[in-house]
C-alpha cells in the first residue's frame, strides 16, 4: 500500500474508532481510550495510533504491534475497573520504549433527588452542569413531571414501596433527600 491509500485507511479507521467511542459513551457504557504518545523503539508503531479497549477485553482497533496490543489491553481493562486514567511506559526490548496513554471514559455519575417541588429545579440544573445523570423522584405525578424539570434525564413517580423497582441505587448513586413532609419522608 502506498502512503497516500495508508493515509487514507488510517484515516477512515480512525473515523471508525471515533464513531464507535461516539456511540458508546451515548450508550453511556465504559471503555478505554489507549493512545501511543510516544514511540522510541523499532517497532512501526506511530504515535497518535488509537485502540478502544471495553471492560469484558473486546477491543476496537489496534497500536499496530499486537505484542503491546495484548499489554496494553490487559493494563486498560485494570484502570477501567479502578475507574483511573495513566500513561505507562512499555519496554518491548532493554532500552525501546514506547508510552501509551490509557483514558478510562466512564458513564456519568447517576444523582437521585427524593422530592419534586420548584427548590429542586436548580438542584436539578446544577446536577446536570456537574456531570451527572438526574434523576428526579416524587410520589406526586403533578411534582415528578418532566415539563417542570426539562434538565432532568429522567423524572419518577414513586411511592416509598415501589422505590426499589423504579429507581436504579448503588455504591455509585449519589441520593438527595428533600422532604416537603417528614412523616411521609420518614418511611
Amino acid at each position: 500500500m502506498n502512503k497516500k491509500n495508508w493515509h487514507m485507511s488510517n484515516q477512515s479507521n480512525k473515523f471508525n474508532l471515533y464513531q464507535i467511542l461516539k456511540q458508546t459513551i451515548e450508550e453511556e457504557k465504559p471503555v478505554a481510550v489507549a493512545t501511543v504518545v510516544t514511540n522510541q523503539s523499532e517497532k512501526q508503531v506511530r504515535p497518535g495510533s488509537k485502540m478502544l479497549v471495553f471492560r469484558e477485553g473486546k477491543v476496537e482497533g489496534s497500536l499496530g504491534d499486537s505484542e503491546l496490543d495484548k499489554r496494553v489491553i490487559k493494563d486498560a481493562v485494570e484502570l477501567l475497573l479502578k475507574e483511573k486514567s495513566k500513561t505507562l511506559t512499555y519496554e518491548i526490548v532493554p532500552s525501546q520504549k514506547i508510552e501509551v496513554y490509557i483514558e478510562s471514559i466512564l458513564p456519568p455519575p447517576p444523582l437521585v433527588i427524593f422530592g419534586g417541588d420548584p427548590d429542586a429545579v436548580p438542584i436539578v440544573n446544577l446536577g446536570k452542569q456537574l456531570g451527572f445523570k438526574v434523576t428526579l423522584v416524587d410520589h406526586r405525578s403533578n411534582f415528578a413531571n418532566p415539563k417542570k424539570y426539562p434538565e432532568a434525564d429522567e423524572t419518577v413517580v414513586a411511592d416509598s414501596n415501589e422505590i426499589s423497582q423504579k429507581v436504579k441505587l448503588d455504591e455509585k448513586t449519589f441520593v438527595l433527600v428533600k422532604t416537603h413532609n417528614y412523616l411521609q419522608d420518614k418511611e
